[in-house]
């Protein structure tokens, strides 16, 4: 009898750790995406929402520009 080169069963867990290694991966990326949205959001709201706020309190003309910018 040969000795044969894989272990019986050692398949089905090499699939399950494959299995768990891309879940792992598709949570990081998931958690790279969120956390670029919400950098996106961020930058989002200082150059448009918070010159529009100020030109609200103060009057100034910065709101010309936020509404330039797509506000």
């Amino acid at each position: 009898m040969r000795n044969p080169n894989l272990v019986i069963g050692s398949d089905r867990l090499e699939f399950y750790e494959f299995l768990g290694r891309r879940r792992e991966v598709f949570g990081i990326l998931n958690r790279n995406w969120v956390k670029f949205c919400v950098g996106v959001t961020f930058v989002h709201f200082l150059l448009v929402r918070v010159p529009t706020i100020f030109s609200g309190y103060f009057g100034d003309e910065v709101g010309i520009v936020s509404e330039k910018l797509g506000a």
